[in-house]
């Protein structure tokens, strides 16, 4: 046998004697940990190879021998052996050992996760309000929107969908939840605590819809130190409807007047706790009532785009009288053209007396009730007013200047005695504050004989006059009795002054 096919046979026999070694076992972490997809074969070889057999396989793979027997005799190449000195173990000798413990381990970010889609930011149009939005969500999803706001703006946010089962979130970027969503209709009102952006979130909970979003932000109106009353100017912006909102307190009196050109022009009044004053539908552009609670009230007018409107709103200052006092002291100062407007509860039959000093023709005054019956009309004569009223309801008292002035205004509602059927006197008690007047009025007739007597423990003065101003007794007339023939059926005026400290006291009237 010549020496080259000895050398090959060596080969053939140490490469059998390879592939019939035991295999090592491969670990237990091995098997546990994922293996990426590109060393799977090449690790499986590996595991396998016996590391004596490495050495030797390694060698034959790459000695002077194998090349040899490649170029020693081209007739040789028609025999297997050729092929015999390839098996798969050589193909992984030329790479180093890779030790189970440092494959690499699968990656889960293989399938990038789903990216929350950004919000729809709303923005107002300039000049507007409110805005609303159409949109069609899809069962099991959820539409974001986000608008940025500032502190203690009213915010009001409205979903109609044509699905049931429609959920509304609102809540702020630094995480405050102001609407949940868990509970209650789809809407939300309320004031904002601080200034950012804030998010909308729509979610339906069954089947696919279409919806309508709607955001308001009313404007906020304030009135300017004492003032009682405030108007502005504007036009209707491209949606057709301004909002505009208010704080006021419950039980005051409340006026609002839309005065515009266009006749389709609407006013709609309700509180931040949703109770409705005024629709929009019913009778013209104007409120008068009283508010039920302190808080927000929202003011929505309406009209065609672009009509130009001029709107008035009046919160009159409400007179309170002292307990068992007959009269408050109210004053001001006016700017020229200015007013300022006070409010006084009366029942009907009472008499209202009212006078304002200030410089001569330098204020008037306007009385009428919320029912529009004008007492006083302001147009002409000294700023005073007596009268009986017919009606139980508000009364508004204005006073206006045309220059500058100062006013002081006393409101007088006395007190009215009456007699027990068949009876021809009868009593009054009270007490009287230091410096002030109470007052009372008995109806009597044209020459009856009337008598009234004070009794006090402390120095009262008394005075007596008819409702027609004419007096009967004068307080500088000394004394705390009088007697004397009436001169008018009428009222008459019985007054119990204090010129020092409070005192109680006791009238006695009589008259036949």
């Amino acid at each position: 046998m010549s020496k080259p096919r000895t050398i090959l046979i060596a080969l053939l026999v140490l490469a059998l004697s390879a592939c019939e070694r035991p295999a090592k076992p491969v670990p237990v972490e091995t098997l546990l940990s994922p293996m990426p997809v590109v060393a799977t074969a090449t690790a499986t070889v590996i595991a396998v190879l016996p590391t004596e057999a490495m050495s030797q396989a390694t060698a034959t793979a790459t000695g002077p021998a194998a090349t040899a027997t490649t170029v020693a005799s081209p007739t040789e190449t028609s025999q297997p052996s050729t092929a015999m000195v390839q098996p798969p173990a050589p193909t992984a000798s030329t790479q180093p050992l890779t030790p189970p413990a440092t494959a690499i381990p699968p990656t889960a970010t293989a399938v990038p996760p789903t990216a929350t889609p950004e919000p729809m930011r709303i923005a107002f149009a300039p000049g507007t309000t409110s805005i609303a939005l159409q949109g069609n969500i899809g069962a099991q999803s959820v539409d974001r929107y986000v608008l940025s706001a500032q502190a203690n703006q009213l915010m009001e946010v409205n979903v109609a969908a044509t699905a049931p089962n429609v959920r509304l979130f609102v809540l702020g970027s630094d995480g405050v939840v102001l609407k949940s969503g868990l509970i209650g209709p789809p809407s939300f009102r309320g004031v904002l605590p601080t200034t950012q952006d804030y998010l909308i979130y729509i979610a339906a909970d069954g089947q696919a819809t279409a919806y309508t979003l709607g955001v308001v932000i009313p404007q906020r109106l304030s009135f300017a130190p004492n003032a009682t009353q405030m108007g502005l100017d504007g036009s209707y912006p491209i949606t057709g409807e301004q909002y505009y909102v208010l704080r006021a307190a419950g039980g005051q009196l409340m006026d609002v007047q839309v005065m515009t050109v266009a006749s389709s022009a609407m006013l709609a009044i309700y509180g931040a706790d949703g109770v409705v004053l005024k629709e929009a539908g019913v009778a013209g552009p104007f409120f008068r009532g009283t508010l039920p609670a302190t808080q927000d009230y929202i003011l929505r007018i309406a009209g065609p785009s672009g009509a130009p409107y001029s709107l008035s709103i009046l919160i009159p200052q409400r007179i309170i009288f002292d307990a068992g006092a007959t009269s408050a002291v109210v004053e001001g100062d006016l700017a020229p053209q200015d007013n300022r407007a006070y409010v006084v509860h009366m029942a009907a039959g009472q008499t209202l007396d009212v006078r304002a000093t200030a410089p001569p023709e330098s204020v008037r005054l306007i009385i009428y009730g919320v029912d529009g019956d004008v007492l006083r009309s302001g147009m002409a004569g000294t700023p005073d007013y007596r009268g009986q009223v017919r009606t139980t309801q508000d009364y508004i008292i204005s006073v206006s200047a045309a220059q500058q002035a100062h006013y002081v205004m006393t409101v007088i509602i006395p007190a009215r005695i009456t007699f027990q059927p068949g009876a021809i006197s009868g009593t009054a008690q009270g007490t009287v504050r230091a410096g002030a007047t109470n007052s009372y009025v008995i109806g009597a007739s044209g020459g009856q004989t009337m008598s009234v007597v004070l009794i006090s423990p402390v120095s009262l003065l008394l005075g007596i006059e008819g409702n027609d101003g004419v007096r009967l007794k004068p307080y500088q007339s000394g004394g705390n009795t009088w007697q004397g023939i009436l001169p008018a059926t009428q009222d008459y005026w019985i007054n119990v002054l204090s010129t020092g400290a409070a005192g109680v006291y006791q009238i006695q009237v009589t008259i036949q």
